[in-house]
């Protein structure tokens, strides 16, 4: 550390102008352009020592071992006190042997020096050879260059290139890949050496080396060889180079110096100071942390340099400064001397230090800069002659100086305010013999997501040092018992989304949980230790058990009940019944809670119910639950949820009905447990009466009585149990009434009696409802209590209309009752009794007329009135009759004209979804062409003379109508462009007449094609199509023509045609192809023929032609031959056709069923199946199916049809596909 002498000694040089400042000036002293800073140096804050004094380490002695040697040499004599606070401080690095053959290798040999480069270690030794190992201790080459020991050792980024100098004064730069290599005799002995950055990328080949002579001289390779260039001379030798970037920095006996390689130029001298040691026995450890900072560590001090770019804007800057600047920005003086020094970053849990705020950044050199890191990992060696730290005086002799032990080399952290953060001692083989300068301290960096670490190199071994991650921490933790600071920091790193092995040694947060849990226990701290269970067992259900086991013996089960699993994962149900009888034991209320809330599964019922059993019946028995004690009442609910868990309902209705549990009723109905409790069918009725009234007293008026909730018991002893109770009797034959009639026959003259008694307003309903009862005895009940509407409709029943009315007339005085009495009878003599009994009542007359409606005629009525009979309100009855009679006319002659005007308008929709077919091809015109004519043309040349061409619908007003609306759903509304409505005359001036012999003119006809399937019946029909059509396409000249697929053999003769007489306007590629608009429920093509049919035949008939062509197209693409699938199609027809001939009288005769060529017509051969008639085809692409048609005509009644189905690729025949609203509904819309 740096004392309070020397930090008074350092503000003076500051005063003196001799070093940088903090605040970016320039140095006030240069010697030939270089920056000299002598004395000590500064840091960022112009003061040395001031921030260090706080780094003296009260605990300097301490001694931590590495793990491979693990004695304590030094700690023998520390106080019990001191021993206990070691014990707490978790060390901050961890240590390993190197593994491999090094042990091998340095047993006749001694390392002395060591490098690392991409992941290769390369080693030298005081035998002069190289050994290049991998990091898991694997040789892969030695060389030998040298005859006498390896001071130094570089290698390049690739490790390929290895410069070795050596006290036989040679450098040697060898390739492990290749033979080059280079030699140079240096003639004196050579300590350093350094390769310039991408050696082996580089032509120059560059190094730098030194030694005794003290020359510090450059080598370049060049055409002729290598060129040298002499950096440095005459200041004795030296004794270590390193080159990083553009610069390169050497250290001497008078001190360090720093290169710039770009401007060529010396820019700072940091001189050494003139008492430090002997430099030969005390080297310079030198070592870039990035490109712009440099750590020295000399003898028993550390410096921080920092290489900043020069600010420049003043005139009077010489030009021979150089364009960069050093600052000295950290100085720090230790007890010990520096064998090593590499940066340290505190990621060690343990280490938790802030920073020192460094100086600001300066201006960058142009490298990048590394992060800033927050200490440093130094080799501390403490000499065991204090003579050899005074560099003036002669030490002792050599023989002197065998005979001193050395101690034990430390590895300590410094901070950057210069506190010793930790320390350990390092125990090496032979290490009493060794001196500062046989230690070597390496930094490994961070690769493979790996964390940086360091070796340290002795003459007999190597010490990988790595720093201690958190898993270290936890296992340190363990080790003091901290079991729930290890857990803590295990969930904290796993909530950071760190994946933790669980068969990590250490790590393992089960087995800890398991150390701690048993910890918790030993010292009786059973609530932490249940608490922390579910945590530690997890879903392992044996770590479960034995806990739960551990805490029964410990006779603490009640401190892990709370954390039992009921589910993932489930335990054995040993355990579950232990608790269970733990709480019959201790705690009930807690038992019928856990009964409760606890999956019944999990643990042995039966085996519980008799444990609850005993305990019942060692409590005093009660029949009821108000007056058992509270004990016993807990132990009945919890045999009632035991029960019905187990499905022992029978069982648990005893306890229900002791309960006095609402839900009993539902519990009887729902398990038909009706014969156990047939016996207690007055205690159930009693229960449901209290229960209904305790809810209306609360003010629930929603709630009904459950009148015996419908118990169908053995009604015979139930009745007997509530004879003497005849209230309930009266409830439970009700509730048996409303449920079913017929369960209360026999006892149908009881409840006479009992509804007289406690519902008289209800016991005409019974009696209506009823046909069990005796009726004279119901007439004597209602006499005797003199219910005269009840005997009015006894009466009624028996037969005694005319007692039963002058009852209503003599008693109760009631026309309206007399009126419907007489409706509900239908007895006419019954009405004429009314119309005499009324002939001498005025009111009863007048009753009469305003209410007697349809039954009688008033005329009947009015004749009977008496001359002079006064009858008030007459006037306003009659008026009342006119117009009941005006008002009856009106409604029947309103409903005549909707019926009229449903069925026009029914015909009207008939007619447009018949003829839709046609107007959805105008709809496609008009959305794919800019002009549309439609012709309409009842073409006589089409038919035969014996066809229908005279009473053919002709409907032409409303196709222009509908025409005038037509519209496309994609596109605006657009009307009809235009219609081409030819004459008879105008089409045929020749004339024309249905006899093809007769005929005169120029016709059009298709040879050979037009005598198949529709041609066969009507043999003139497509020679008159072909002549119209020519026609109408000479005239309009289209250039895209719409036809309907329902007329398939009209369509494609067409594009016959038009290919055959080379038309033009169309080409057969604009013919078009229309699919078949088909009624949404019967699937029947739409036909201005279907006008033809009766609804019966429309309904029933008419699809079964579609039926057919479906079968027959599924037997075709199932692989039957044309034949089956011709002979399928005809039974569908066959059997239909037998069907509705003897249900609904309708005619069905099949003409025929064909499957045909669509090319050329020709009918297919009836052994041809679907893949023989595939292979036929000529097309290029095999993968489209070659097209069949097949079509059928019958007849239903006097109504010819025809439809048809187009089988395979329909693309080439022009058939449209994917067409919107093809499918058209019949009927209202």
């Amino acid at each position: 550390m740096v004392s309070d002498t020397e930090s008074r000694s350092s503000q003076e040089k500051l005063a003196n102008g001799i070093t940088t400042s903090s605040t970016g000036e320039e140095p006030h002293e240069h010697v030939n352009g270089e920056q000299k800073v002598s004395g000590e140096g500064v840091n960022g804050e112009d003061d040395i020592g001031t921030d260090n004094e706080s780094g003296e380490d009260e605990d300097e002695d301490e001694e931590v071992m590495d793990d491979g040697e693990g004695g304590d040499e030094s700690g023998g004599d520390e106080g019990e006190e001191d021993e206990e606070d070691e014990d707490e401080d978790e060390p901050a690095l961890k240590y390993e042997r190197f593994p491999g053959v090094l042990q091998e290798l340095l047993q006749k040999d001694s390392a002395s020096a060591v490098t690392y480069a991409n992941k290769r270690l390369t080693l030298g030794t005081h035998a002069g050879i190289v050994h290049v190992l991998d990091m898991t201790g694997r040789r892969l080459k030695s060389v030998k260059p040298h005859s006498a020991s390896i001071i130094d050792i570089c290698t390049d980024e690739t490790a390929d290139f290895v410069a070795t100098a050596s006290m036989d004064g040679q450098v040697v730069i060898h390739s492990i890949a290749t033979p080059e290599t280079y030699t140079f005799d240096m003639k004196r002995p050579m300590r350093t050496v350094a390769l310039e950055p991408n050696f082996a990328k580089r032509s120059s080949r560059a190094f730098i080396c030194g030694g005794t002579a003290g020359n510090l001289v450059m080598y370049e390779k060049g055409w002729l060889g290598h060129k040298e260039t002499l950096l440095h001379s005459g200041e004795g030798p030296i004794w270590q180079v390193r080159w990083r970037g553009r610069l390169i920095v050497w250290a001497n006996d008078l001190g360090v110096k720093i290169y710039d390689t770009t401007s060529q130029m010396r820019i700072i001298f940091i001189d050494r100071p003139a008492d430090s040691p002997r430099a030969d026995l005390f080297k310079c450890n030198l070592h870039w942390q990035d490109d712009s900072t440099l750590l020295i560590a000399w003898a028993d001090e550390i410096k921080v340099a920092r290489v900043r770019a020069r600010q420049r804007g003043s005139g009077n800057t010489a030009p021979n400064v150089p364009p960069l600047i050093v600052e000295i920005t950290a100085v720090f003086q230790l007890d010990c001397m520096l064998a090593g020094i590499v940066p340290h970053t505190l990621s060690s849990p343990v280490l938790s230090v802030t920073p020192s705020n460094p100086q600001a950044p300066s201006q960058s050199t142009g490298a990048s800069r590394a992060p800033a890191l927050t200490s440093f990992l130094v080799i501390a060696y403490t000499p065991p002659d204090p003579s050899l730290l005074r560099g003036n005086e002669a030490a002792s002799t050599h023989a002197e100086q065998a005979r001193k032990a050395a101690e034990r080399p430390e590895l300590r952290i410094i901070s950057r305010a210069g506190e010793e953060l930790a320390a350990d001692a390092l125990t090496f083989t032979g290490y009493e013999r060794f001196g500062c300068n046989d230690y070597v301290l390496v930094d490994i960096p961070s690769e493979d997501g790996n964390a940086p670490y360091y070796i340290v190199l002795s003459p007999k071994d190597i010490v990988v040092v790595r720093p201690r991650d958190w898993r270290d921490h936890v296992a340190w933790l363990v080790e003091r018992k901290r079991y729930e600071e290890a857990l803590e920091e295990i969930e904290r790193r796993q909530n950071m989304g760190e994946h933790i092995d669980g068969d990590e040694e250490g790590v393992d947060a089960i087995q800890i949980g398991q150390h701690y849990i048993e910890h918790l226990v030993s010292e009786e701290k059973y609530q932490e230790a249940a608490r922390l269970c579910p945590k530690v067992c997890g879903q392992d259900t044996k770590r479960w058990e034995d806990w739960i086991f551990v805490f029964t013996q410990q006779h603490r089960l009640q401190a892990i009940i709370p954390y039992v699993p009921t589910e993932s994962p489930t335990l054995g149900h040993l355990v579950y019944e232990m608790i269970l009888a733990y709480f019959l034991s201790h705690d009930r209320q807690a038992l019928l809670t856990t009964i409760q809330d606890w999956p019944k599964a999990i643990y042995d019922i039966g085996a519980v119910i008799v444990a609850v059993q005993a305990e019942l019946d060692r409590a005093p028995s009660s029949s009821s639950s108000a007056s058992a004690s509270p004990d016993a009442v807990i132990l009945m609910e919890c045999l009632t949820e035991l029960y019905m868990a187990n499905r022992q309902y029978g069982k648990a209705l005893p306890y229900f009905i002791r309960l006095r549990r609402p839900n009993v009723f539902d519990l009887i109905r729902d398990h038909n447990l009706f014969t156990s409790v047939q016996d207690q069918a007055l205690l159930l009725v009693e229960f449901d009466h209290e229960l209904v009234e305790k809810r209306r007293k609360e003010g629930d008026e929603s709630v009904k009585f459950e009148r015996g909730a419908a118990i169908t018991l053995l009604i015979g002893r139930v009745v007997q149990q509530l004879q003497g109770r005849p209230y309930y009797l009266h409830v439970y034959l009700d509730a048996l009434q409303a449920k079913d009639p017929h369960l209360t026959s026999e006892f149908a003259d009881t409840q006479v009696e009992l509804y007289a008694e406690y519902a008289s307003h209800r016991l005409i309903d019974f009696l209506r409802a009823s046909n069990y009862y005796n009726l004279e005895k119901a007439y004597r009940e209602c006499q005797d209590r003199d219910l005269v509407p009840e005997m009015v409709f006894l009466l009624g029943r028996m037969g005694d209309n005319k007692k039963a009315l002058n009852l209503i007339i003599e008693r109760l005085g009631d026309v309206h009752r007399a009126i419907e009495f007489a409706k509900e009878q239908h007895d006419d003599d019954l009405w004429e009794d009314l119309l005499k009994y009324s002939e001498s009542r005025p009111l009863f007359i007048r009753g009469l007329l305003e209410n007697v409606g349809a039954e009688i005629d008033p005329i009947r009525l009015i004749r009977r009135i008496k001359n002079g009979l006064e009858i008030p309100g007459l006037k306003s009855a009659l008026i009342k009759i006119l117009h009941d009679f005006n008002l009856q006319m009106s409604l029947l002659e309103g409903c005549q004209m909707i019926l009229n005007g449903d069925a026009a308008d029914v015909a009207r929709r008939l007619h447009t979804d018949q003829s839709s077919g046609f107007f959805l091809s105008v709809r496609r015109s008009l959305a794919e062409n800019d002009l549309t004519v439609v012709s309409i043309f009842v073409n006589p040349a089409q038919f035969a003379p014996t066809e229908d061409l005279a009473t053919y619908p002709r409907t032409l007003q409303h196709d222009l109508n509908v025409l005038e609306v037509t519209k496309h759903s994609d596109v605006e509304p657009r009307a009809t462009a235009a219609l081409f409505l030819p004459s008879v005359y105008e089409m045929y001036p020749s004339g024309i007449t249905q006899d093809v012999v007769s005929q005169k003119g120029t016709f059009v006809e298709v040879k050979g094609y037009g005598h198949q399937m529709e041609g066969a019946s009507r043999p003139t029909f497509f020679r008159g199509v072909a002549t119209v059509v020519t026609k109408l396409f000479n005239v309009i000249e289209p250039t895209r023509t719409y036809f309907g697929q329902k007329d398939i053999q009209q369509a494609l003769l067409l594009r016959r045609m038009v290919r055959d007489l080379l038309l033009s306007h169309p080409t057969p590629e604009n013919l078009h192809i229309m699919p078949t608009t088909r009624d949404s429920i019967s699937s029947l093509a739409l036909s201005s023929r279907n006008a033809y049919l009766t609804e019966g035949e429309r309904q029933q008939a008419a699809p079964t032609l579609y039926t057919a062509l479906q079968e027959a197209k599924s037997a075709w693409e199932s692989g039957l031959s044309k034949a089956d699938c011709i002979h399928r199609a005809s039974e569908v027809v066959r059997t239909m056709a037998e069907r509705l001939s003897v249900s609904d009288e309708i005619e069905m005769r099949l003409e025929y069923i064909q499957l045909n060529d669509p090319d050329t017509f020709d009918v297919v051969p009836d052994s041809m199946t679907r893949e023989e008639y595939a292979a036929q085809s000529e097309a290029e692409d095999k993968t489209k199916e070659r097209a069949v048609v097949l079509s059928g005509a019958m007849w239903v009644g006097k109504t010819r049809l025809i439809d048809n189905l187009v089988l395979g690729d329909v693309k080439p025949l022009g058939i449209v596909e994917n067409v919107i609203n093809n499918i058209v509904c019949f009927g209202p819309q």
